[in-house]
């Protein structure tokens, strides 16, 4: 009798759905609704390596990042529509998060962006260091339909600290409204986690 929020959260490279269960994001959010007020949600953890193969995510780093790119299409035009179709979901994007960690806060952002219709909070832990003018030209940088948008990273993230740090500062200067979190941290969990909350 109760519908809820949903918040898809998406893993990065080498992960998979469990990775965030992994990386206790349960007990996270449950400390959130518990302490903060934070309302119930539900979380929907997507694997984002797209591919019928298993084998796919054992590929080189440039050849999953196409796995990693079906994941829109897929997140978007089939696992939101099944979410809603089979559960006590509010719909809309005052009622839809997405963030992710690494890949997927690439993924995060580019799917936020490109939906605004769908999607109303874009959460990026990070984006890796490929390919951010193309993905920073192919999106319409308008954060005015967003109730809150965040980019966060760990200060002594080497694998895509700079690239994270770069797009803050491009937002900054084109007036993008959003939050920048970085913490003492590496391209580790203890980042993602304190971000995530």
């Amino acid at each position: 009798n109760k519908s809820y929020p949903v918040l898809y959260l998406l893993h990065g490279y080498g992960g998979r759905h469990s990775t965030w269960r992994n990386k206790n994001a349960h007990i996270i959010i449950q400390n959130l609704i518990y302490f903060e007020d934070v309302p119930e949600m539900i979380v929907v953890c997507p694997d984002c390596v797209v591919s019928a193969d298993e084998n796919a995510r054992d590929e080189n780093f440039y050849e999953t990042i196409q796995y990693f790119d079906l994941a829109e299409k897929e997140i978007v035009d089939n696992l939101m529509p099944y979410i809603e179709d089979h559960f006590n979901v509010l719909t809309g994007r005052e009622n839809t998060a997405i963030a992710g960690n690494s890949m997927g806060g690439r993924n995060s952002l580019a799917i936020g962006f490109r939906h605004q219709d769908k999607s109303v909070s874009p959460l990026p832990d990070e984006r890796h260091s490929g390919g951010i003018p193309a993905l920073i030209d192919e999106l319409k940088l308008d954060s005015s339909q967003f109730e809150f948008l965040m980019l966060s990273v760990g200060k002594s993230d080497n694998v895509c600290g700079n690239v994270t740090y770069a797009l803050h500062e491009y937002m900054t200067e084109h007036g993008i409204n959003h939050v920048f979190y970085d913490v003492d941290g590496e391209h580790e969990n203890k980042v993602w986690q304190n971000c995530l909350y």
